[in-house]
């Protein structure tokens, strides 16, 4: 069963893993293009569902590693946690941010979305990114045993500085005055891009 188990858990962090990469770049790409369309964000929809597939596939054979007797270890409640911040984060970006770049998307404008919602989006693909490689390297360092309070004081550092680096990123791609005005990440405009 445990193999099963494993295989399972693998299976899940590719699927998961990948969708989310490939899904990442893909928008980021369409963006330095200014092809953000309704098409590439239904593809982006699409490929979601293998990421909340992964995910699910990934909690489940994880709370089996633990029915069949393996250890609740600081690793794997750091590891949960980054599971509640990465759904939370893609829960975010359906709710939230996806509508609204359908209607920049939509618009008769250049495409481009507001200053608000490339900065929120740049933040959102920068925490799911090391939400889900934080996850797959505290699974794979099977040696590291640091508490959860420093493991999670990392990835929550970790988290922050990418999420600020995804927020001032996400509007240089684009390269559009619009999105330049101010040059700087403006905290207001992100908080109302996901309101």
């Amino acid at each position: 069963m445990m193999r099963v188990l494993i295989g399972v858990h693998l299976f899940g962090l590719v699927m998961g893993v990948g969708a989310a990469t490939t899904t990442d770049v893909m928008f980021a790409r369409a963006l330095r293009r200014r092809d953000v369309t309704p098409r590439l964000l239904r593809t982006v929809e699409r490929a979601s569902r293998a990421v909340w597939t992964g995910m699910a596939l990934l909690v489940a054979s994880g709370f089996g590693f633990l029915a069949l007797g393996s250890p609740a270890t600081a690793r794997f409640w750091t590891k949960l946690l980054i599971v509640v911040v990465a759904c939370v984060n893609g829960w975010i970006v359906h709710q939230h941010l996806l509508p609204r770049l359908r209607a920049a998307a939509a618009g008769d404008g250049d495409g481009v979305p507001p200053l608000g919602v490339l900065q929120a989006s740049g933040a959102a693909a920068a925490v799911s990114a090391v939400s889900w490689y934080g996850a797959m390297v505290l699974g794979a360092w099977r040696t590291l045993t640091l508490p959860v309070p420093d493991l999670v004081a990392a990835y929550l550092v970790v988290a922050l500085a990418a999420a600020i680096v995804g927020a001032t990123v996400a509007p240089r791609i684009v390269g559009s005055p619009k999105a330049h005005e101010p040059d700087r990440v403006r905290p207001d405009r992100v908080l109302e891009a996901v309101r």
